[in-house]
């Protein structure tokens, strides 16, 4: 059995509704070990309905598995990670109901990507509580952000999910009404017309993990096939 650690959620630098859950309940899923699956999930508000169901899956995959939540940036849980290591949740309504707990909450000096990075790089578990870690961030600058290695934690597995966001640009343009495209006349009003460029903005973490570990690109507008391809990941399918 496995023993899942938490998964790790960023709550956004913006007033937005971004969700998180510690990488241990992602990695719940392994049925290779000889260990329940610990996991814990870090992630931000915006991701809530997608952990949600990420954890649903792994406790029905692996019952007998425990997870664990995290937010950093505007939340009001706690900047230290061992508090989620002493809240390892083994049934899926005591994990939800830890997710209801990850909203949006203005303070003033809020963890960025950068800081929560290093904290779990220092995070101490000799116990053995967490096998697994999955970290969600829809953060679109990846470039300056360090190495997801918490070499002082017994990990099987590190996911690192990096969540692609769209926004659709206004593009407009002008022309002439059809019943004047025969009679063109000098001073003839144009008619604007509106299309919507979409465009995709790509979290890619490939870099912030090492190429033992597992990066993945899931939109946040997910499917269930997206809800999957990390379930199996976390499960090592």
């Amino acid at each position: 059995m496995f023993k899942p650690l938490h998964f790790e959620s960023e709550c956004s630098n913006e007033p937005l509704l971004r969700t998180g859950v510690p990488l241990s309940s992602q990695e719940k899923g392994l049925l290779s070990l000889q260990r329940s699956k610990q996991l814990i999930f870090f992630s931000g508000i915006q991701e809530g309905d997608l952990i949600h169901k990420v954890g649903h899956d792994l406790f029905d995959r692996s019952p007998h598995s425990s997870i664990g939540l995290w937010a950093y940036g505007y939340t009001n849980f706690s900047k230290s990670v061992e508090t989620s290591l002493e809240k390892m949740r083994g049934k899926l309504d005591d994990f939800v109901n830890d997710l209801r707990l990850m909203e949006y909450f203005k303070i003033q000096d809020p963890l960025t990507t950068v800081n929560a990075i290093e904290k779990l790089n220092e995070v101490q578990d000799p116990k053995g509580r967490a096998n697994c870690l999955v970290f969600f961030s829809a953060k679109q600058n990846t470039k300056f952000l360090p190495l997801l290695y918490p070499n002082h934690m017994n990990l099987d597995r590190i996911i690192a999910v990096g969540l692609n966001s769209m926004f659709t640009t206004p593009i407009v343009t002008y022309c002439l009404p059809p019943i004047a495209l025969n009679n063109i006349e000098y001073g003839q009003k144009l008619i604007p017309l509106t299309f919507f460029s979409k465009n995709v903005i790509d979290t890619n973490l490939d870099r912030v993990v090492t190429k033992q570990q597992v990066a993945l690109s899931i939109p946040l507008n997910h499917l269930d096939e997206d809800v999957q391809i990390i379930v199996d990941a976390i499960m090592g399918t």
